[in-house]
């Protein structure tokens, strides 16, 4: 995951601080190459980037599932550097007990 860290720091200090408003990095523990795995890797990927462009706001936050046999769990996907952290409050199977931090 650090190579995908060091290439969003090394745009943002190529294009300068204006670029934060066009390219932001969501990391997704647990999830294979892409999608798959442990990790939380399922969301309508094409609405968020819609709702992005249509609204010109920078997205912090992506609530994402993961689907196992019959059991669905949620969990924020935070943009880079925060981390999706726990209330200590709720479900922690559901994304609304969480907040990025």
């Amino acid at each position: 995951p650090f190579n995908s860290i060091i290439y969003f720091e090394d745009v943002l200090s190529s294009v300068g601080a204006d670029a934060g408003s066009a390219v932001s990095l969501f990391m997704m523990p647990g999830v294979n190459h892409c999608q798959g795995g442990v990790g939380f890797d399922n969301w309508n990927k094409l609405e968020v980037i819609d709702t992005w462009l249509e609204s010109g706001v920078t997205p912090q936050r992506i609530d994402a599932a993961h689907m196992e046999a019959d059991r669905v769990s949620t969990r924020p996907l935070c943009a880079y550097p925060q981390v999706a952290v726990y209330t200590g409050a709720g479900d922690t199977d559901v994304a609304a007990s969480f907040i990025c931090r």
